[in-house]
């Protein structure tokens, strides 16, 4: 998070003072005829230390749609600092929460996940 509070009280992820009105960045984007992505991981930060969707799949997949997001790309890399993980189920499992909470929305949203894998 570059400034403020990466969450509101209700869960919610906010934007930063770099990009700070998503809702109107999309549909700028939108009005030219293009679609538009954001990345998060399903560890607790990305790749860039910003807040990411660990146990806030539901709230980030509601803020993504409501943001008019068309496309979401998650990278497995920030969830080495989560504790060693033994099992490929334990892997899968946010990705598939991920993908439950986005199909659940009233817009659709591809999601493109790109495992990383530490061995």
């Amino acid at each position: 998070m570059l400034d403020g509070n990466a969450r509101d009280k209700d869960g919610m992820i906010n934007s930063n003072k770099k990009f700070p009105d998503m809702k109107a960045l999309s549909d700028y984007v939108h009005s030219k005829g293009l679609k538009i992505g954001i990345y998060s991981s399903p560890g607790p930060l990305t790749c860039a230390d910003y807040t990411a969707s660990y146990r806030h799949e539901a709230d980030d997949a509601k803020q993504f749609a409501n943001w008019g997001m068309d496309y979401l790309i998650t990278t497995g890399a920030p969830m080495v600092i989560l504790p060693r993980i033994k099992a490929l189920s334990s892997f899968k499992s946010p990705i598939l929460t991920m993908n439950d909470a986005l199909n659940k929305q009233k817009r659709d949203i591809v999601y493109s996940p790109l495992p990383v894998w530490y061995g």
